[in-house]
C-alpha cells in the first residue's frame, strides 16, 4: 500500500534559505533552521510535523513489519554521536500524560524488553543509585503510585506464587534494609490489608477470621490482648494475633505466606515459656485447631494455660 506524503520542507522559516545542515524532524519531513531562527520559528516548524500533520498519522504498521524491525534492531548499539543527536532533538519536548500512560502500559510485564533478565545480563547490573535517586524512585512508587496499589487476594499477580517461582526467591536482605523495613511498618497494618473494626472489642483487625476469633475470646471472658506483643527473632520481628492468659500465643492463619513456617519455628525455639497455637491453616505449632473447631478456642486456651503452669 502506497501512502501519500508531503514533500520535505527544505527552507528555513526565518530566512527561506535551504542550504543548512541542521535539521529538525522525523523521517522524510524535515525543517531546516539557520542561526537567525527564533523560538517562534522553531515552534512553527514543530507544529508543521506534529499531531495530524505528521506524515505517519493514521498509519498502522502491520505486525509483520513490527517484528521485522524488532529483529533488525535486536542487539544494535547506537553510537555516542547518534545518542547525543537524538537527545538534542528531543530536548524541551513534552510528552502528554496520555502518551506517557500508553508507553508505560506497552512496557508492562512480559512486554518489557528486559522482562526476566536478571543478574549480570541486566543493563542496570552494578549500577549504584545516589540517595537522592533512591528517594525519588521510592516516592514515585509509594502509596497510590505503587503498581499494585489496592490489588489484593487472587487479583494480585503474585497470589499463590511460592518457592523458586516467586520473584523475590533467593533475594537476601541486608541488615540495614531489614531494620528500615521493620521501623517503617512498626505498628501498622500490612499494605493492602482490609481493616475491620470489631464493635464488641474496639479492635481494628486484619481479616474476617481475626474478627470472629476476637469476638469469641471476648465473649468467653478469657484474658487476652490483640497484637499485644512483638517478638524479636533476630533478623526479623513477629507480632502474633493474640496473647491469651500471658502464656498462650494464638495465630489465626488463613493464607500462608513465604516465611510463616520459619517464623513459627523460631518463635517456639526462642520462647520456651510460651505455648504457640495456630487456628485455621496448619503451621508448626504446639497445638493446632482447625477453623471448624474455632468455638472451642477459649476452652483449649484455658487448658494450655493451666498445663503450662
Amino acid at each position: 500500500m502506497v501512502h501519500d506524503v508531503e514533500r520535505p520542507i527544505d527552507e528555513c522559516p526565518a530566512c527561506g534559505r535551504g542550504d543548512f545542515s541542521g535539521e529538525y524532524g522525523i523521517g522524510i519531513r524535515l525543517i531546516r533552521y539557520c542561526n537567525e531562527a527564533t523560538d517562534e520559528d522553531r515552534n512553527l516548524g514543530h507544529e508543521l510535523i506534529s499531531g495530524e500533520n505528521h506524515p505517519m498519522t493514521g498509519y498502522k504498521m502491520p505486525e509483520e513489519a513490527k517484528e521485522a524491525i524488532g529483529e533488525a534492531s535486536r542487539g544494535r548499539e547506537l553510537s555516542k554521536e547518534t545518542k547525543e543527536q537524538i537527545s538534542r532533538t528531543l530536548q524541551g519536548h513534552e510528552v502528554s500524560a496520555e502518551t506517557r500512560e500508553k508507553i508505560s502500559e506497552s512496557l508492562q510485564g512480559s512486554d518489557n524488553p528486559w522482562y526476566g533478565v536478571t543478574g549480570e545480563d541486566h543493563p542496570l547490573h552494578g549500577c549504584e543509585w545516589s540517595e537522592e535517586q533512591r528517594q525519588q524512585l521510592s516516592e514515585s512508587l509509594s502509596g497510590e503510585n505503587a503498581p499494585w496499589y489496592g490489588v489484593t487476594g487472587e487479583d494480585h499477580p503474585w497470589h499463590g506464587v511460592t518457592g523458586e517461582d516467586h520473584p523475590m526467591y533467593g533475594y537476601e536482605w541486608s541488615e540495614e534494609q531489614l531494620e528500615r523495613l521493620s521501623e517503617a511498618h512498626r505498628g501498622q497494618l500490612s499494605a493492602g490489608t482490609k481493616q475491620i473494626h470489631v464493635d464488641e472489642t474496639g479492635h481494628v483487625v486484619r481479616s474476617g477470621w481475626e474478627a470472629e476469633v476476637d469476638a469469641i475470646l471476648h465473649q468467653s471472658g478469657v484474658e487476652y490482648e490483640y497484637e499485644g506483643e512483638t517478638f524479636d527473632l533476630g533478623e526479623r520481628t513477629y507480632t502474633p494475633d493474640f496473647i491469651c492468659r500471658s502464656t498462650v500465643v494464638v495465630e489465626v492463619k488463613g493464607y500462608i505466606n513465604d516465611g510463616d513456617e520459619e517464623k513459627a519455628r523460631m518463635l517456639m525455639q526462642q520462647n520456651n515459656e510460651r505455648v504457640y497455637m495456630v487456628v485455621g491453616s496448619e503451621l508448626p505449632a504446639h497445638r493446632h485447631l482447625c477453623w471448624e473447631e474455632r468455638e472451642k478456642l477459649p476452652e483449649v486456651v484455658e487448658t494450655l494455660a493451666s498445663d503450662s503452669g
